[in-house]
């Protein structure tokens, strides 16, 4: 009898153990998501054109089904799926971002897939920002970057709603409650209009990327520090809120602040009929469940979950009260408005040139 005791208790002991174990290895795969990654040193990088290519256009050399290039060119939705991990949660987003992209009228483009791909030397983190640049010279009006481990969720809400004229990059950050994170971006999800500001930002963009050096301004939010010896947080996210400090309105005014509930929602703080929903940080099972609980869960025409189903519970939302995702949108605009974060650019704000004599300086 004793024997058959112990024998019970080991066993109890050895699957507490793995559930510790289990515990502990997811808190290190988000904990190595937010980790920064190591600056690569200055490398040899060409500043793409800030005006159009004279290039043969990217869109000549598809591998289908990579894109879904229109006549109407109002808005365009990219993404980059390149390795495994991506590649194979791609296989439940991809088809998703292009269904939505088709019912709307939308461009849609894996860079990944195309023969004459853009990468940057730095890396994916910012290839996208040349891929924006080969989509301004499709001719795109508006392009939208989408990260590869995000799902659209919501069919009736269409994007341009969110292309406002008076500004030529919305950018979503956190709220104003969120006091460790407000204002800071997550950058999987962004748009940029087609203009000169547009072209001039995201040509710095990648050139201060290759710098490995950058002047250290404030703490954000008490914590954050934009760039840190010559390394920017999470590098193109540090690099954006790097950019507004040192240029201040000159790239402020052309910023449309929105909440991440606009078109870049985290799990589990999201609400129904959300548009997107993007899963960063965390595995690829994790994000393979959740995103195959949601769709066999999930009107996508409506953006409606079926909470009478057994699987909502295991992909609920962190507050299922929350009121519909329309009015938490404007509500977080009007209080972004009262805060001052979003002032379209007044007279002698804005000007493009300030990139262009930045660059020249840091190249000398």
């Amino acid at each position: 009898m004793r024997n058959i005791v112990l024998l019970a208790c080991t066993a109890l002991l050895t699957l507490a153990l793995c559930n510790i174990i289990a515990v502990t290895t997811d808190h290190v795969e988000r904990a190595l998501a937010m980790k920064r990654r190591s600056n690569p040193g200055p490398t040899s990088l060409l500043i793409p054109s800030i005006n159009t290519s004279q290039n043969e256009p990217i869109q000549k050399h598809p591998s289908l089904p990579a894109q879904l290039a229109l006549d109407n060119k109002q808005l365009a939705i990219i993404t980059f799926a390149k390795g495994a991990s991506a590649e194979q949660i791609g296989k439940i987003t991809l088809p998703n971002k292009q269904r939505y992209a088709q019912k709307h009228g939308y461009g849609y483009y894996n860079f990944a897939e195309l023969s004459a791909l853009p990468l940057d030397a730095q890396g994916m983190y910012f290839t996208k920002f040349r891929s924006i640049l080969a989509t301004f010279d499709m001719g795109y009006e508006w392009v939208l970057w989408s990260d590869a481990d995000a799902l659209f969720m919501n069919f009736s809400v269409p994007l341009l709603e969110f292309a406002d004229p008076l500004y030529d990059f919305i950018l979503p950050v956190g709220e104003p409650a969120n006091k460790m994170y407000a204002k800071v971006p997550n950058n999987g999800h962004f748009m940029f209009k087609n203009s000169a500001w547009s072209r001039a930002y995201i040509a710095y963009i990648l050139q201060a990327s290759s710098q490995g050096h950058c002047e250290q301004y404030g703490l954000i939010n008490g914590w954050l520090q934009a760039c840190d010896r010559g390394v920017f947080w999470l590098d193109d996210q540090g690099l954006l809120v790097w950019t507004q400090q040192k240029f201040g309105r000159h790239v402020t005014c052309h910023t449309k602040h929105v909440s991440f509930n606009h078109f870049d929602s985290e799990y589990p703080w999201y609400n129904e009929g959300d548009l997107v929903l993007h899963l960063p940080g965390r595995s690829l099972p994790d994000r393979v469940r959740i995103f195959e609980t949601l769709l066999a869960i999930l009107d996508l025409e409506s953006g409606k979950l079926d909470r009478k189903d057994a699987r909502f519970e295991s992909v609920r939302m962190d507050n299922i009260h929350h009121q519909p995702a329309a009015n938490v949108r404007l509500e977080m605009e009007a209080a972004f408005e009262s805060l001052g974060w979003n002032k379209p650019c007044g007279a002698h704000e804005g000007n493009p040139d300030v990139f262009m004599g930045a660059t020249k300086s840091q190249t000398q």
